[in-house]
């Protein structure tokens, strides 16, 4: 049995999430609304951001020509030599799925684009659904869920950030849910494979996944020892703490992450 704080709270709301599409169904089509709502042609087409233009140079330029390094521009100096103005704060992963996104369309830079910030949609769809199936098994009801993702993806921010090609906006926020996600089916049914793969998923594209995912691992961990301890005595406790680190399903999680 697993210890980890409020877990008793997330059980109760595993039986009853289900698989009503509905609410889900209900979810896509208001998003889908506020898409069109808030959609500017010229944002759709114009680099007119600087994240935007740095982040689909990094992926223009992510090539076997050049190792795959990521880099936003490349001069040339007196010598001849060139010159690369690095990039690498992020994953290489973010940058590989922009690349495929903007691959079809050739030398047609504002369809790249065009595609580009397609894809951050896709991102914050696939992120608000996530939260929405989070929040259900969480408060065992779907209308709650519905409204709890509606109200938090209609934000000011969300909307005017949604389509800004950027590793740090849409995409991280998707892996971040991705992960947020797969926590509460490992805590709510102990499933601990489909968490380490949403895991390493996310963290192919961004590393703020690690902000929750330490503190996480460390609280899990945290119970499983007090639990241990109180069912241990004296001398043998520290032996007993080692055997729990030692079978640790969080530990494991936390290797595998690092």
């Amino acid at each position: 049995m697993m210890a980890f704080p409020f877990r008793s709270t997330l059980i109760r709301g595993a039986a009853s999430a289900g698989r009503a599409w509905l609410p889900a169904t209900l979810l896509a089509t208001a998003m889908a609304i506020v898409f069109a709502l808030n959609a500017d042609r010229a944002r759709y087409y114009a680099p007119i951001e600087w994240d935007t233009v740095k982040n689909a140079a990094i992926a223009e330029n992510l090539s076997p020509k050049h190792n795959f390094a990521m880099f936003i521009s490349q001069s040339y100096g007196n010598d001849g030599e060139p010159t690369y103005e690095v990039y690498s704060r992020f994953p290489i992963g973010g940058y590989a799925l922009l690349k495929l996104a903007m691959l079809p369309f050739g030398e047609n830079m504002p369809a790249k684009l065009f595609a580009a910030r397609l894809l951050m949609l896709a991102f914050l769809a696939g992120a608000a659904f996530l939260a929405h199936r989070a929040v259900a098994r969480i408060a065992s009801n779907n209308w709650i869920a519905l409204t709890a993702a509606l109200i938090a993806f209609s934000s000011y921010y969300v909307l005017h950030y949604a389509n800004v090609v950027s590793n740090e906006l849409m995409m991280d926020l998707f892996a971040t849910l991705l992960t947020f996600h797969g926590m509460i089916l490992f805590i709510q049914e102990g499933r601990l494979r489909q968490l380490l793969i949403k895991t390493c998923a996310a963290l192919l594209i961004g590393w703020h996944v690690y902000a929750f995912l330490l503190p996480f691992i460390a609280l899990g961990l945290g119970g499983e020892l007090i639990a241990a301890a109180r069912s241990s005595t004296g001398s043998s406790r520290i032996g007993f703490a080692g055997r729990v680190v030692a079978r640790s399903r969080y530990v494991r999680l936390g290797a595998v992450a690092l």
